[in-house]
């Protein structure tokens, strides 16, 4: 397959399939046009020719090679809007640098099927999103030679890890709810092993405010879980003021569901969520949310094993990303 073959099924010039391609971050085609292109070149396992990319920056042709995907916490392959994010950008930072995403895996569902596509396929590294259990290290060890993990849970393995703190992101969140003057504070989300629950549990405490298991609300992390938890924790308006979710997906979920209630947001119950996906700026009202770079920990990422296989490193190494408060509509200080 070449350029023009990519341009005639998209309906592109083939310069607007140059560009897009060698230009990830550019604004050389609309978002929609972009995705297509990228779908188009993932379907039929299009590679960038290296003998081109040689001569332009004077090197020796390298052999195509190939980095695999494994959603660690999602049952399914797109890993929601927040992971959709780092593997996109993961996946165009390594096709720059010679490198195609041959496949990708959800840590939920390593079946058979997967275990045939694992040997079928084989790849000089993998990328890891989301947080790592026994059995996924276990799986990682006998199928990888090379790995890279990224999100907001640090991980105890001897692993490149590009990570955005969970744990201060959420301190955070929970300090923007107390400076509006809130105490009584519910938490939607997962528990277990989970650094936002635990900078949930660690910020109240803090403050030597009590912890109340009526107000702690496990649930997935998805628009689905969040509004579950919605609807039982507007039975606790005027007893809670303010709702910590440890993602935006389970935030607006539970923005839907206060609201079907007849919750006033913000006036009676105040929502901050953490991602900062592009979903919260246009709920009503829009998402006050802690940003997390979503973008740049998928290039890192690429970056950190590439370099990795390449032999340009070889011990670990362990990047922490910023993030910063966006505040928005959802979020006010506490009626007295």
């Amino acid at each position: 397959m070449t350029l023009k073959d990519i341009a005639r099924l998209a309906g592109v010039a083939p310069s607007t399939v140059s560009r897009v391609l060698s230009q990830p971050e550019s604004s050389a085609a609309s978002a929609e046009t972009r995705a297509r292109i990228w779908e188009i070149v993932r379907a039929n396992g299009y590679t960038p020719n290296p003998n081109a990319r040689a001569l332009r920056i004077g090197a020796d042709a390298p052999k195509n090679r190939s980095l695999c995907c494994i959603y660690a916490r999602s049952d399914e392959m797109l890993g929601g809007p927040f992971f959709s994010r780092i593997a996109q950008a993961m996946e165009q930072e390594a096709f720059g640098r010679g490198y195609i995403l041959r496949y990708s895996l959800s840590a939920k569902r390593l079946d058979s099927e997967a275990m045939d596509t694992v040997s079928a396929y084989p790849v000089d590294g993998a990328v890891v999103l989301g947080r790592l259990t026994a059995p996924l290290m276990r799986f990682l060890k006998n199928h990888y030679k090379q790995v890279a993990v990224t999100g907001l849970n640090p991980v105890e393995a001897d692993y490149d890890q590009i990570i955005c703190s969970g744990y201060q992101a959420a301190w955070s969140a929970m300090e923007h709810l107390f400076s509006l003057g809130h105490q009584q504070i519910a938490y939607l989300g997962e528990m277990d092993r989970e650094a936002r629950w635990q900078g949930y549990w660690d910020a109240l405490s803090s403050r030597r405010l009590p912890i109340e298991r009526a107000h702690i609300f496990e649930t997935s992390l998805s628009a689905d879980g969040g509004y579950q938890a919605g609807v039982q924790l507007a039975k606790l308006t005027g007893k809670v003021t303010a709702a910590f979710c440890a993602n935006d997906q389970t935030a607006i979920g539970a923005l839907k569901a206060l609201t079907e209630q007849g919750v006033r947001i913000p006036a009676e119950m105040s929502v901050i969520g953490i991602d900062d996906i592009e979903m919260a700026r246009y709920v009503t009202p829009m998402l006050t949310t802690v940003h997390i770079p979503a973008e740049e920990m998928g290039r890192q990422t690429a970056r950190m094993l590439i370099e990795r296989i390449e032999g340009i490193r070889r011990l670990p190494m362990k990047v922490e990303m910023p993030f910063r408060l966006v505040k928005r509509e959802s979020c006010a200080g506490v009626r007295i």
